[in-house]
Order: C-alpha cells, then sequence, then structure tokens
C-alpha cells in the first residue's frame, strides 16, 4: 500500500514538474482565475490524494479524506481541510485530464473499443435531479436497459493499458465516438456489433486501422476472420473485463457528487488509478 502511494506521487511529481507553470497560465488565460494564487497543496499533492483513494479502500471520500489524509499524511503532506480541497477540486478535471492522456500507450497494433453507462441516479428520479439536469440526458444499454447519466467510451490495447477514452451523454450512440478516438491508431480495432459501419470503417482503413466486427445473422457478405483477427474476436471481452473492475474494484459509478465537475474529477482519478494497476486484464497476441 506505501509502495503504491510511493509511486504515484513520484509520477505525479514528474508530471507536474514539467506542466505546472503551463497548468496556471492555462487558468488565468480561460478565466477560471483573475490572478494566480497557489494552494498551500502542491499540484502532485492533490493528484497523489485523489487516485491513491481508489487504492485506500474507503468507499467514501469524506472518510478518506478525514480519517486517512488528515490522520496519515498529515506529517508528510501539506494539506487544507476538506471544504477548501472540494473547492479545489472544481479545477482539477483538466489537470486530471492530460495527466490520463500523458500515460496512454499508443504503440501497439491491436486495440479494442466499447462504451458503458455510468448512472448517476435511478431512471425514476432523473426529472428532480438538478445537479446533473443540464449535464446528463436518458440513454439506454443492452445490460442496463434505460438510464439516465452519461457513456464511458474506452479504447484499450491488448495489454488492457487505456489508448483513449471519452465521456459523453448518455443518448448518442457508440459508433459517433468510433472515428474521433481512434484518431492516428494503426493495426487492428476489435468492437461488437454496434460499430458496424461502412462509412467508418473507410475512414479507419485510410489510416492503415483495420476494424474488426462480429458478423451479424442478416448480413449477406459476412466476413471470415482468421489467426490474429479471430482470436480478437473471441477475446474481445477483454474491455468488459476492464469495465467490469473500473465499476467493482475502483468503484467509479459509486460517487455521491453535488457538482458537475466533481464528477468529472471522480471518473478521471478512477480512470488514472487504473493506469497504476499492476494486474491489468490482458490477451497473448502475436
Amino acid at each position: 500500500m506505501q509502495e503504491q502511494l510511493y509511486n504515484i506521487l513520484s509520477d505525479s511529481i514528474e508530471f507536474c514538474h514539467t506542466f505546472e507553470a503551463k497548468y496556471y497560465t492555462f487558468l488565468k488565460k480561460a478565466g477560471f482565475k483573475k490572478r494566480i494564487r497557489k494552494s498551500r497543496m502542491e499540484l502532485a499533492e492533490i493528484l497523489t490524494i485523489l487516485i491513491f483513494y481508489h487504492f485506500s479502500g474507503y468507499a467514501n471520500f469524506k472518510k478518506y479524506y478525514k480519517n486517512f489524509v488528515l490522520g496519515e499524511l498529515k506529517n508528510c503532506f501539506f494539506l487544507v481541510s476538506y471544504s477548501q480541497f472540494n473547492k479545489i477540486l472544481c479545477e482539477i478535471p483538466c489537470l486530471l485530464d492530460v495527466f490520463l492522456k500523458s500515460r496512454f500507450n499508443l504503440t501497439s497494433m491491436y486495440h479494442f473499443i466499447d462504451a458503458t453507462c455510468l448512472p448517476v441516479c435511478h431512471i425514476k428520479r432523473a426529472k428532480s435531479n438538478k445537479v446533473f439536469s443540464k449535464a446528463a440526458n436518458k440513454g439506454y444499454s443492452t445490460i442496463h436497459q434505460h438510464f439516465f447519466g452519461f457513456k464511458l467510451h474506452l479504447v484499450v490495447n491488448h495489454e488492457g493499458e487505456i489508448v483513449n477514452y471519452a465521456i459523453s451523454k448518455g443518448s448518442p450512440h457508440d459508433v459517433n465516438y468510433l472515428v474521433p478516438l481512434t484518431k492516428n491508431l494503426k493495426g487492428k480495432l476489435c468492437g461488437d456489433k454496434g460499430y458496424i459501419s461502412e462509412e467508418a470503417r473507410k475512414k479507419l482503413a485510410r489510416q492503415n486501422l483495420k476494424l474488426l466486427t462480429p458478423n451479424k445473422k442478416n448480413m449477406k457478405a459476412k466476413t471470415i476472420h482468421q489467426g490474429s483477427e479471430a482470436k480478437m474476436l473471441q477475446h474481445r471481452s477483454i474491455i468488459e473485463s476492464i469495465f467490469n473492475k473500473l465499476k467493482n474494484v475502483f468503484r467509479i459509478t459509486s460517487h455521491k457528487s453535488r457538482s458537475v465537475t466533481g464528477f468529472f474529477a471522480h471518473c478521471l482519478s478512477t480512470l488514472l488509478a487504473y493506469t497504476f494497476d499492476s494486474k491489468k486484464p490482458s490477451v497473448a497476441l502475436p
């Protein structure tokens, strides 16, 4: 546990060392801050606290911060109160996004794509939800049926490493994010029947990325896959295993966010925590 904390902290310090000056300049130009007043806490400490929460065993971030952070880390970090830390969270999602993208592995030639729902409340309470009334909407999932919230679109490689991601409202179809998420990728991409699109297939072919999908029963021209392609289709459930880990181990859907920025900070810190996990689902491919 201490080793994991050290690994997260060391990587966060290395990232923030080169990014911190650009980050504060961005906050000022974007209008988030008129003048820069640095928090007592370092950016690397904020990142470490958010990411390590998913390894701590706590199911409630407030208890985690008050009991573990203020108790165990008070002699190591320059800490602020829980209420002040919540205010800092409003500026953090863009920092988490850049840190996450800096950890992507874009060298693989074998990729898998899929999407999963991120409900924010029960579908019956959708109309009374005020926090996400404008940001989220109703969607449909073959597993969870109708839901109210967002969708997490994920591209991973055969070693279980994240290649790209997107978080959308619940209503857009998965195929809408097929081309944007796979820009600059090469090799082979495996998805389910929801990604069958001749137009998208041609666009991906221009960038040397071959789209592999199962055949529908009513398809006239069925494709026969062999070798590594057939193996990829057999093991496309690897991405379902990753979604299962994100939801049941890192608790990406177990949140009590009272703001949209808090929700995105929680989701991005969960994805970052997954990148530090040493036991990722993987498939042996040539």
